[in-house]
């Protein structure tokens, strides 16, 4: 049975691997359009205006809101909260692709949850037309550029397979640390509904909610759960805070919402909002109805972090131009160089150290480190082997033979003897590191790669040129299908809501072409252990925001489709 919003499940303080917020809401951050000047500032979202105010009611009479630019206000508003769910998809899809079994809890539990975000893009855009305005999926700006930086946390929400790490970060997506909520999606639908209420109460609700009804989208998913048409102020209510709650969870009583919640996906179903789904996958256990968060106490459950199909992180399509992949797949090595030299330092001489017969194993041990530890956003990007003999060096002492990795930082690049080091093109090198020895002496550790710091007379490599140039025409087909739907979804929003069910099935084309890309070993990496994976990016030529001439609002005649 789902759990209302009347309905109080106590949230306890607990750790889910040391990630559980004593509070939730759906942390996707907020960021608002500036509110104009010409608004009192108790509408602008995130302003202390706006949280002082009790009862939304009780502003007519003694704060006026102007209609026009009020209701134009909160459309942007709306228009970034649908961004922000949209946001989250890829993230979720790519991760769910890359999990190899898709019967286990864990893909259940991940398309679950992608298939309600895509309900809550349904609610956002159609509560835009229920207020007179025209949601935008086609435009440039419409995709954010991942990784997804979330300052507020300290943290990045990347692209990436099914790793622990990644499903911490959208656990984190959907909660709400200490202190962060007043930004987040949820606070940002429960102020929208605020200021819809005083706009309804002061202008009556024909003046606000004066969309076109045709315009309405309504949907259902395999489960059963809908989104429904929004005509009025409690249809956009129950749409909205409906949201929030499976997100996040569901008020408490005698708390205020959303800094407290509990684990219940509210009324929109799901029985747990999506916060909780992840702790089970995090926790490898479910939970029951009067849990508390961070301690299900239902069946075990097993999680293989390990089933799956690996690619580097944050894809894009530009990663295979041929230019660009032949440098990725290459590492810079350079005789009598300590790389790592700072980062040795800066660890007191501590760093991840094998003992090697050679500087190709060391630099093996480097390449294979992201597998072999599970981390796609911790690759071994540098490494030093020494030659010989033991060496004392800033104090520190460097065995004969020792293969020193490290994760980030710049090479160093002052000449040390005795040293062999090498650095993963595209991660912290760049072409500007000197060459202390020329010709022969440059060493390349891959004889059909070319190391890319002295590249003079050089002879081509045709073959890998061939495998990029592959695999960039493959990535840009996944983007252009991608950019295809979100302009199916615009015209759908816009007029063609008939469209939508065909629109949503060309998610199909777009995880067979992911999952494929994920089966395609990446050139780059010549102990075939990764995959490509999927860019999720704007292709202009598959777009229709020049045909509509920048207009959000609209769809493209078929007249000027097809041209």
């Amino acid at each position: 049975m789902a759990m209302g919003r009347s309905r109080t499940v106590v949230l306890a303080a607990a750790v889910v691997t040391a990630l559980v917020a004593q509070t939730r809401a759906e942390m996707l951050h907020v960021n608002a359009k500036e509110c104009p000047g010409s608004l009192p500032r108790q509408v602008c979202f995130d302003s202390d205006a706006a949280r002082a105010v009790t009862d939304w009611t009780g502003l007519v009479g003694t704060v006026h809101l102007p209609l026009p630019p009020t209701l134009a206000y909160v459309r942007g508003l709306l228009q970034t909260t649908l961004e922000v769910e949209h946001s989250t998809i890829p993230l979720y899809l790519t991760t769910m692709y890359s999990i190899i079994n898709t019967s286990s809890f864990a893909y259940s539990t991940m398309r679950s949850v992608v298939m309600e975000e895509m309900l809550h893009m349904v609610n956002a855009a159609n509560a835009i037309n229920a207020i007179g305005g025209s949601p935008n999926f086609d435009h440039p700006d419409f995709l954010p550029k991942y990784p997804l930086v979330l300052p507020q946390l300290n943290m990045s929400a990347d692209i990436v397979w099914f790793t622990q790490s990644s499903v911490e970060h959208y656990q984190i997506l959907e909660s709400t640390p200490p202190g962060g909520y007043t930004a987040s999606i949820s606070a940002a639908y429960d102020h929208i509904v605020k200021v819809l209420t005083a706009l309804v109460h002061e202008h009556g609700e024909s003046a606000v909610f004066i969309g076109n009804h045709s315009l309405q989208v309504p949907a259902v998913i395999s489960s059963g759960q809908s989104a429904s048409p929004i005509y009025t102020l409690a249809d956009a209510r129950a749409a909205l805070l409906g949201v929030a709650d499976q997100g996040g969870g569901c008020p408490i009583e005698g708390k205020p919402w959303p800094m407290y919640s509990n684990i219940s996906a509210g009324a929109f179903g799901g029985v747990y909002s999506h916060a909780a789904r992840y702790e089970e996958i995090l926790l490898g256990r479910e939970y029951n109805e009067n849990d508390v968060a961070g301690d299900p106490t239902g069946d075990n459950i097993t999680i293989d972090w390990l089933d799956v199909l690996r690619f580097a992180p944050n894809p894009s399509v530009s990663d295979f131009l041929p230019d660009e992949c032949v440098a990725g797949g290459s590492w810079v090595v350079r005789n009598d160089s300590f790389f790592v030299r700072s980062l040795w330092n800066e660890h007191a001489h501590h760093l991840a150290t094998s003992n090697e017969t050679s500087w190709q194993d060391c630099a093996r041990k480097c390449e294979n480190w992201t597998i072999a530890n599970n981390k796609p956003l911790e690759p071994c990007a540098m490494w030093t082997w020494r030659n010989g003999t033991t060496v004392t060096v800033d104090g520190g002492v460097v065995a004969a033979n020792s293969c020193l990795l490290a994760q980030g930082g710049g090479p160093g690049t002052t000449k040390v003897a005795g040293f062999m080091s090498g650095c993963q093109f595209g991660t912290v090198c760049n072409q500007s590191l000197p060459t202390h020895l020329k010709g022969g002496d440059d060493k390349e550790i891959r004889n059909h790669r070319t190391s890319v710091g002295d590249r003079s007379g050089d002879p081509p490599n045709p073959a890998l040129m061939k495998e990029c140039t592959a695999i960039h025409q493959r990535g840009l087909d996944f983007a252009s299908n991608y950019t295809a739907m979100l302009v199916g979804l615009h015209n759908v929003f816009n007029g063609d809501a008939a469209g939508l069910y065909a629109t949503i099935s060309q998610m199909y084309t777009l995880k067979t072409l992911a999952i494929a890309l994920m089966q395609t070993p990446d050139p780059r990496i010549p102990t075939a252990t990764m995959g490509v994976g999927p860019p999720w990016e704007y292709i202009p030529s598959a777009s229709q925001y020049e045909a509509r001439k920048r207009l959000a609002s609209g769809a493209v005649p078929p007249s000027v489709k097809n041209l």
